[in-house]
């Protein structure tokens, strides 16, 4: 390995890939024009570790495995040298130095917890491998790259609630601003949206408990259909005898409507 090569990997992509690590969390924000030197500096860095990339790739990868030019093999590596090392690089340092370092300084030098209120969004991802599938983030950090994000997904929050007001204990520095502790209160339910139903079929077993629970549908979408699901598992209903014996009901319908007050 050139010496080259060992001053960028050694001073640079290694105390970046340790920063990037530690920055992989959702309780920083940096404040903006420390997050505009970060993306400039990242431009920066992820050129030089794509440079190591590719001396590396077209000195010693290539030749010694004997790569034929134009082979599916030597196709990867050019979308690996000029495409995924340059946008991975500079997306990888561009966290590390805003969030990464900002925690760092943040630690050291941010002053005394206080605490504020953020009114915030209730925002479903359906992805199934996000990192959190219902969380809260504050509306006054919508437009920015690095926000606060709260998961509440092992909290019983109702789907009529689209904000809530968070209160949340944090500490203030130079660089940023972190979430020590954080709080619900002040919920807000869906004003325009207040009366709507769910048809729901599924079976009865012999001690009245439904199971196979589906929605046929629902109106309006996706806003009663949590709710409702969680009421219609607790109840139990009316057991059918045949021959003095219960048994089993088959595509049972119910509809369960839902009418709130203003």
């Amino acid at each position: 390995m050139k010496k080259f090569d060992k001053w960028i990997l050694f001073p640079i992509a290694v105390p970046v890939g340790i920063l990037f690590c530690f920055s992989l969390t959702h309780n920083f924000i940096p404040v903006f024009w420390w997050e505009k030197v970060s993306f400039y500096i990242a431009i920066v860095l992820g050129f030089l570790i794509s440079i190591t990339v590719f001396r590396y790739q077209f000195k010693v990868w290539l030749p010694r495995n004997k790569i034929k030019k134009y082979s599916f093999k030597w196709c990867l590596n050019i979308f690996l040298v000029f495409f995924a090392a340059p946008l991975m690089g500079t997306l990888a340092s561009f966290h590390a130095l805003s969030v990464g370092i900002g925690k760092v300084e943040n630690a050291l030098f941010g002053e005394p917890e206080t605490y504020k209120i953020y009114n915030s969004t209730v925002n479903e991802v359906s992805n199934s491998r996000a990192w959190c599938h219902l969380y809260l983030e504050p509306i006054e950090f919508n437009d920015r790259y690095s926000s606060y994000k709260f998961c509440i997904e092992d909290m019983e929050l109702s789907s009529l609630v689209n904000s809530v007001n968070v209160k949340i204990k944090e500490r203030v520095s130079s660089l940023g601003r972190k979430a020590i502790d954080w709080e619900l209160i002040n919920f807000k339910t869906r004003e325009d949206e207040i009366n709507g139903y769910v048809l729901f079929r599924f079976d009865i077993e012999t001690d009245g408990t439904p199971t196979n629970i589906k929605v046929i549908y629902e109106h309006p979408k996706g806003i009663f259909t949590k709710e409702a699901l969680r009421a219609i598992k607790k109840w139990k209903f009316k057991v059918k005898v045949v021959d003095g014996k219960p048994v089993k009901q088959y595509g049972m319908k119910y509809k369960l409507d839902f009418v709130l007050d203003e």
